[in-house]
């Protein structure tokens, strides 16, 4: 049999086992989402360093030699890739993303040397690659679809 204290008190007991339940929860889908922002941050860091990495390989190889990049896994967010020769004028009819166009827009007209951009814009690659003109390709198929090429002295980037 229970006292009439004890009774008053069971109340408080189920309010405070809410509340501490509640945060739980709160601070554990919390943890969650910043533990999967942090992985998708992993993911495109990774596949810009293997990008980076093919592109050396190709340059210390003999000329002629070729790779394709359709082995490189592709971020969940990532669009599209271009690179693009900064020596000429900016010819976006081969830029599909409509934020990358931009970017690339303001980075030619500031004469900067980047010449590989991701979508979306928040990283890119300095200056890895020699291309003739514009070369992009949609990452849609979660596949980059170019190889690189060793001329001897410059990596040429062309569609597979």
């Amino acid at each position: 049999m229970m006292k009439k204290g004890q009774l008053i008190g069971q109340p408080f007991v189920y309010i405070f086992i809410l509340i501490v339940a509640s945060l739980i929860l709160i601070f554990g889908i919390r943890f969650i989402i910043q533990l999967n922002d942090a992985g998708g941050e992993m993911m495109t860091k990774t596949f810009l360093d293997d990008i980076k990495k093919n592109v050396n390989s190709v340059y210390a190889d003999s000329s002629g030699s070729v790779k394709s990049l359709e082995s490189i896994k592709v971020p969940a967010k990532m669009k599209e890739i271009c690179f693009a020769d900064t020596s000429l004028i900016f010819n976006s009819s081969e830029v599909s993303d409509r934020m990358l166009k931009e970017y690339m827009e303001e980075a030619f007209d500031a004469n900067l040397e980047d010449n590989v951009y991701v979508s979306p814009t928040d990283s890119l690659l300095i200056d890895l690659v020699y291309v003739d003109s514009l070369v992009c390709d949609s990452l849609e198929d979660r596949k980059v679809n170019l190889k690189l090429i060793n001329e001897g002295h410059r990596v040429l980037v062309e569609k597979i």
